[in-house]
C-alpha cells in the first residue's frame, strides 16, 4: 500500500504534469515554431530553383529596373547634348571671324614656338592677341 500512496502524492503528480508540459512544448511547440520561420523566409527570399523569388526578389527587381530606366535617361540625355554641341561646333567653324581668328593665332603660335619662347611669353602673347581680335 505504501507503494500506492507515492504515486498519489500531489507533489509527484506536479513533478509528472510539468514535465509532460516541457515535453509537449518542446515537441510541438519547436516544430511549429521552426516551420513558422520556414515559412517567413520562404515568402522574404523565395524558393530556389523555381519562378518564386519572393518579396526581396521582387524588390530587387523593381530596383533593378528604375535604374536601368534612369540609366537610359541619363543616356538620352547625354547624347542629346552632345549632338546639340556638335551642331555649336558646326556652326562656329562655318562662322567666317572665327576662322579668320583661328588662322591669325596659328601663325602667332608659329612664330612663337619658333623662337622657343616660354609658356608665359606664349599665354600672354596669345590672350593680347586675342583681346585685340575682340575689339576689331
Amino acid at each position: 500500500m505504501d507503494t500506492d500512496t507515492e504515486f498519489d502524492s500531489p507533489i509527484l503528480k506536479a513533478k509528472t504534469s510539468t514535465a509532460l508540459r516541457s515535453r509537449m512544448l518542446v515537441h510541438f511547440g519547436l516544430p511549429f515554431g521552426m516551420t513558422l520561420i520556414l515559412v517567413a523566409m520562404l515568402m522574404i527570399f523565395g524558393i530556389p530553383f523555381t519562378n518564386y523569388i519572393g518579396s526581396y526578389g521582387r524588390e530587387r527587381s523593381e530596383v533593378l529596373n528604375t535604374l536601368s530606366l534612369v540609366a537610359d535617361l541619363n543616356k538620352d540625355r547625354f547624347s542629346l547634348w552632345l549632338q546639340r554641341r556638335r551642331s555649336d561646333a558646326e556652326a562656329l567653324s562655318l562662322d567666317v571671324g572665327v576662322v579668320s581668328s583661328v588662322r591669325q593665332l596659328r601663325s602667332i603660335l608659329k612664330t612663337m614656338m619658333a623662337s622657343e619662347t616660354t609658356t608665359g611669353e606664349l599665354r600672354g602673347a596669345l590672350t593680347g592677341s586675342a583681346i585685340k581680335l575682340r575689339q576689331d
